[in-house]
This record gives structure tokens, C-alpha cells and sequence, in this order.
């Protein structure tokens, strides 16, 4: 009786441990994730700022201005494929390459002309918000534009080789990468996977 009460008492603690590693490990990851999201995002908005006249002139200089910031958090290959569909796995790898960079462009422009009329009051951010398999996290946050109402941004962000990498970004509610899966597969009936990526080319460096 004596034995298995030890028993009982080390199963017990085991698992109070795990579920305070799992807590830790979650409440960790929130963390994480928040910063990731307020520095991605403080970031971009501080170089726009210092270009906000030429930028809005120039939309297809976006990508130049903020790509290095954004492409160091998003995670434009899983974006892309998941984009893409079916016809990702048809793609040779120099396709992939080349569509994943085309397609990271226009929604590094997308994402810049949303916070290109930022007026500089701080972006709030809401709590994290979890799957249940504690595998993806959901950052909520509210820019406000110059004019109107303020802007909804919210971050979703997955582990990609340890690091947590945005995978998508909704947008008042338009996920970024949704909002072209229908297109990509218009475009790829047209001219296929290269008629694709000469038209995301064309639609980033659109002036």
C-alpha cells in the first residue's frame, strides 16, 4: 500500500510538472510572439515614415524600402504554397523560388500601403490567442490611419525551423493570402506557374 501510494504521489507531481512546464512554455511563447509582432510592425512604420511622401508616389518602391524587415518575419514560402494549392507541387524549384519572391513582393506592398497613413499614435495590441494545440498564436492589434477608422492588423504566426514566423495577416478581415488564392488559379489556367509570376511581378512594380 506504502509503494503505491509512492507511486501515486510521484504520478501525481510528474504531472503538476508537465502542465507547469506546458504554462510556461505557453505563457513564453505569447511573449515571444507579441514582440515579434511590436517590433515587426514598429519597424516598418518607422521607415515609411521617413519616405511616406515618396512612397505614396511610388508604391512599387514598398518592397525595397521594407522588405528586409518584413521577409525576416514572414514566412513567405508557406504563404506561397499554401496560396498556390495543388499546383505548388507542380512547380520545379526554380518556380517556387522565383513565384515565392514575386508573390512575397506585392503582399510586402499590400502590407505597407495599409500602414502608409499611420499618423504615429501607438499601435494597440490585443492578448495572444492560442489554438488549442498551442502550435499557432494570433496577435490582434489596431493601427490608426490618418483619416477613419482605425485599422485592424492581425498577425498569424506558426514555428518555422524553432522561430515563430508570421504566416498570415489579416487585414480589416482580408487575410493577405487568401484574398489571392482564387486569382493565382485563374492566372496559372492562363499561362501557367511563369504567367503567374510575371503577373504578380507586374501588379508589385505597378507605379
Amino acid at each position: 500500500m506504502n509503494r503505491l501510494y509512492k507511486f501515486f504521489t510521484l504520478g501525481v507531481s510528474m504531472a503538476l510538472l508537465l502542465c507547469m512546464a506546458s504554462t510556461l512554455q505557453a505563457a513564453s511563447d505569447d511573449d515571444i510572439t507579441l514582440r515579434k509582432a511590436q517590433d515587426l510592425t514598429d519597424r516598418v512604420l518607422k521607415r515609411l515614415k521617413s519616405r511616406k511622401s515618396e512612397l505614396k508616389s511610388h508604391p512599387d518602391r514598398i518592397p525595397g524600402a521594407v522588405g528586409d524587415i518584413v521577409r525576416s518575419t514572414f514566412n513567405f514560402s508557406a504563404m506561397t504554397s499554401s496560396a498556390m494549392g495543388k499546383h505548388w507541387r507542380k512547380a520545379s524549384s526554380s518556380q517556387k523560388k522565383r513565384v515565392t519572391d514575386a508573390f512575397g513582393n506585392l503582399l510586402i506592398r499590400t502590407y505597407g500601403l495599409a500602414l502608409l497613413n499611420y499618423t504615429g499614435k501607438p499601435v494597440e495590441y490585443g492578448k495572444p490567442q492560442r489554438s488549442k494545440d498551442n502550435k499557432r498564436v494570433v496577435i490582434p492589434s489596431k493601427a490608426f490611419p490618418s483619416t477613419g477608422r482605425p485599422l485592424s492588423i492581425r498577425y498569424y504566426m506558426s514555428k518555422s525551423g524553432g522561430q515563430w514566423r508570421v504566416y498570415d495577416v489579416k487585414i480589416d478581415g482580408v487575410s493577405l493570402m487568401t484574398n489571392y488564392r482564387e486569382n493565382f488559379s485563374i492566372e496559372i489556367r492562363k499561362g501557367g506557374i511563369d504567367g503567374l509570376i510575371k503577373s504578380l511581378s507586374r501588379r508589385a512594380a505597378a507605379k
